[in-house]
């Protein structure tokens, strides 16, 4: 897990991740990432496949022109993609909880 700050960009989130998977360095044999739709990118995904990264990228439910899913059949059906979405869906309900419940704006 990582943390980081920088310039709001269009680019900003998925450029500030493989900034921090590159800091990471190789802990494990096998490195996975999970994130929402708005990491559906092909420079983004082919930035992890370098780093091999197994990419676990939510998808659009219907692929176009205008936003293509990215992943590789391989990818979609690695046996972690539903528990990094699961634990993905857990990060999200904390910002939910942030925003509703604790009130921040």
């Amino acid at each position: 897990m990582a943390a980081c700050v920088m310039q709001s960009s269009s680019r900003a989130e998925r450029e500030a991740a493989l900034a921090m998977l590159d800091r990471l360095g190789r802990r494990a044999s096998s490195i996975t990432f999970g994130a929402d739709k708005g990491y559906q990118e092909e420079r983004f995904i082919a930035g992890l496949r370098e780093r091999q990264v197994v990419p676990h990228v939510a998808e659009y439910a219907v692929s176009s022109k205008q936003f293509p899913n990215w992943l590789r059949e391989k990818e979609r059906n690695d046996p972690g993609f539903t528990h990094s979405q699961k634990k993905r869906k857990r990060v999200e309900q904390v910002f939910g909880w942030l925003k509703h419940a604790a009130g921040l704006r």
